[in-house]
């Protein structure tokens, strides 16, 4: 229909000027037609995204008003406190054990990193070197051959007379013949060069990240300090409380009443002041990682996080690492302080 369309407008009697112009016409008028359904797609998309925005404003004005509601209530607002006690717990948490798995991370990144930049430097040393080699060597094959040809050329000037006009064709073929050996050098000598200069403007390539074996190593570390924060809050179950309280809403959990709430809310108060304190948490914690090794499955050669079922339990360990006793909490499959956000893949 589109091809149809020029001949459409060129009618009897049109000059060139007048079938132009609607040519012109029509094809803007097509531009602004696409520009127009564009725009009314864009303001759809917006329309909803809008409507959206107006139902999530709803929901959290909802939840405003429940928390106000039970804030007002004093049968509820101790739940809601510690409510939201236990959520800043949970955080608190996760900072702890992602800012472990990005302190390691980058320990690591910069070990290998230097590695890699230094194997880069090495192997262009090496080629530097070989190259040097290979230039100093030619170029002194292109020295001897510069003296041999200027004795020769000396010995011709020397032989006068036409009974050495033998002796002088040969010399002469010679010289011809060294000269070309010598262009042959000096071809090589700039490539050479060349080659040198690309050796020492080179950059290392790009660096692949940490190796798979490193990741696995992290990622033990940082489930072993995660099982020791749920051991460091294991008592009144304060680490499973918590985990309620990240995954559900204020509205929808019950810790007891007001004073089984401030129990707890004591206690929460009392643990958190311990592990601030708690200068052996992480010998600890690569204590057990190194307990933990010896125990994870990988499914397959590249993969940095281990079998959660390989790790299905917290092992309790002695102060020289020995096995006596664990808890039945997997806290990789349980996503305990938001582990698969911490480890690295």
């Amino acid at each position: 229909m589109v091809a149809m369309v020029p001949q459409l407008l060129f009618r009897t009697g049109q000059t060139n000027d007048e079938a132009e112009q609607l040519l012109k016409l029509f094809w803007s008028r097509a531009t602004l037609k696409k520009q127009f359904d564009k725009l009314r797609n864009e303001n759809i998309a917006l329309n909803e995204r809008l409507k959206d925005a107006e139902m999530l404003k709803l929901r959290l004005q909802q939840r405003v008003e429940q928390l106000e509601s039970m804030l007002a209530n004093p049968a509820t607002s101790s739940a809601a406190i510690t409510y939201y006690q236990l959520k800043s717990l949970w955080h608190n948490c996760s900072m702890r054990v992602a800012a472990v798995s990005a302190e390691l991370w980058k320990q690591h990144y910069d070990i290998e990193h230097r590695k890699h930049i230094g194997k880069f430097r090495r192997e262009m040393y090496k080629s530097l070197s070989t190259v040097q080699r290979q230039l100093h060597d030619v170029n002194r094959q292109g020295e001897m051959l510069s003296e041999q040809i200027l004795a020769h050329r000396e010995l011709r000037n020397r032989c006068q007379g036409f009974w050495n006009y033998f002796r002088r064709r040969a010399l002469t073929a010679e010289i011809s013949q060294m000269r070309t050996e010598r262009r042959a050098i000096t071809m090589r000598l700039g490539e050479l060069t060349e080659e040198m200069q690309s050796c020492s403007n080179a950059h290392p390539p790009q660096f692949a990240g940490l190796e798979t074996a490193t990741k696995r190593s992290v990622n033990i570390i940082v489930i072993a300090f995660a099982q020791e924060l749920y051991l460091h809050f294991a008592g009144r179950e304060l680490a499973a409380k918590a985990r309620e309280a990240a995954i559900m809403q204020v509205t929808d959990v019950n810790f007891g009443d007001r004073r089984a709430c401030r129990e707890i809310s004591r206690h929460v108060e009392n643990r958190i002041a311990l592990l601030q304190n708690d200068a052996t948490l992480d010998s600890r914690a690569r204590q057990r990682a190194a307990y933990l090794t010896e125990l994870a499955v990988f499914n397959r050669d590249n993969d940095s996080l281990p079998v959660a079922a390989s790790l299905s339990s917290i092992p309790l360990l002695t102060a020289e690492g020995q096995l006596c006793g664990q808890v039945d909490v997997n806290v990789l499959a349980e996503e305990y302080w938001d582990l698969p956000a911490a480890v690295l893949t």
